[in-house]
């Protein structure tokens, strides 16, 4: 089992330690350390943890479930827990996120078979706009490439413009279809270290 351990750049109130002030003095004998970053560890979901999945999915305001299943979604029925918590690492691949012990995101690739695979993420709402999903995408992404996969696919709404210039990030090549409200996305998987310059004039 993979784990990637990172500490956080977030940015924090003080960037030294707290010095208690009164009319502009500091008080002796009260200075305090400033908090550290939290330290974010990636690692795979195992099989049937679905607890992990009930701290993310209550960590999802409505808006961010919505976004993420397509609907409202109040709570999640026991099939759905059951299914997305049956990983096997070859077919069905999930990281998570844990900050500090806490559960904080999943990303998850499902094979579709001829080598593609389907992605989905979701982050709790407490953690948006702080890298974590660009931190689970890119590992994600090399754990599909590991596993054999050459080309992921997503389904977006189209008004999910955070998800969007996420996985633009991640993946800055992509095939873009609409379908209504809904956006596939298909990401193709290139290996930045192997990929021969010749195969550009041979296209």
């Amino acid at each position: 089992m993979s784990t990637t351990t990172v500490t956080t750049a977030v940015a924090q109130p003080h960037a030294g330690p707290r010095i208690p002030v009164e009319h502009g003095v500091p008080r002796p004998g009260e200075l305090r350390e400033a908090p550290r970053p939290p330290t974010i560890v990636v690692r795979e979901l195992g099989t049937g943890e679905e607890q992990v999945l009930d701290d993310v999915f209550a960590g999802l305001s409505d808006q961010s479930r919505y976004l993420r299943f397509h609907s409202p979604v109040p709570r999640m029925v026991p099939a759905v827990r059951r299914a997305l918590a049956a990983v096997d690492g070859r077919r069905h691949v999930a990281l998570v996120a844990v900050a500090d012990g806490e559960p904080i995101g999943i990303a998850r690739c499902i094979g579709l078979g001829s080598g593609r695979a389907e992605l989905a993420i979701e982050v709790v709402d407490a953690w948006h706009g702080r890298g974590v999903g660009t931190l689970l995408l890119r590992a994600l992404r090399d754990r599909a490439v590991a596993a054999g996969w050459q080309e992921l696919s997503a389904e977006v709404l189209a008004e999910n413009d955070a998800v969007r210039a996420l996985l633009r990030k991640v993946f800055p090549v992509q095939g873009v279809e609409r379908d209504g409200a809904e956006l596939s996305l298909t990401l193709p998987l290139v290996d930045e270290w192997s990929w021969d310059p010749a195969d550009l004039l041979a296209a």
